[in-house]
């Protein structure tokens, strides 16, 4: 068994949806269940609320092993967030490849995906003339 306890949030919340990832394509019903499911729009509905649900619960649960600094809880809530997008963004991929792709290397891929992307591609601070409050 992994020792969660023993990692740091992020990699805790990536391992546990890697065992439950790989946990689920072990199993052939799983597996077609889960095809089915990302193609219900349905599904994707309800999800969205179930993943609000866990994104909050999550947010408590690593909170008291995020540093405490000012900004503690938006870490904590960023850390959470980036985690299970990355997930579903590999099960996305995975999906529509009709689950032939391997689902660790597409995690793997996704988070190399992200970190180009949040380094070269996504702004750093709010543009100059972005801001239309009044003075």
């Amino acid at each position: 068994g992994l020792l969660l306890d023993e990692l740091a949030p992020a990699d805790a919340i990536l391992a546990a949806s890697i065992v439950q990832m790989t946990d689920m394509v072990n199993d052939p019903d799983d597996v077609a269940r889960m095809q089915r499911s990302m193609k219900s729009k349905d599904f994707v509905e309800r999800s969205s609320a179930f993943q609000n649900r866990w994104r909050n619960e999550l947010t408590r649960t690593i909170l008291p092993f995020v540093p405490d600094q000012p900004d503690r809880f938006v870490v904590a809530r960023a850390i959470v967030t980036s985690c299970l997008d990355l997930r579903n963004s590999a099960l996305s991929v995975w999906a529509a490849s009709g689950s032939e792709t391997d689902l660790v290397e597409t995690l793997n891929r996704t988070i190399a995906i992200w970190k180009r992307v949040w380094s070269d591609e996504v702004p750093t601070h709010v543009a100059e003339g972005y801001d239309r409050r009044e003075p």
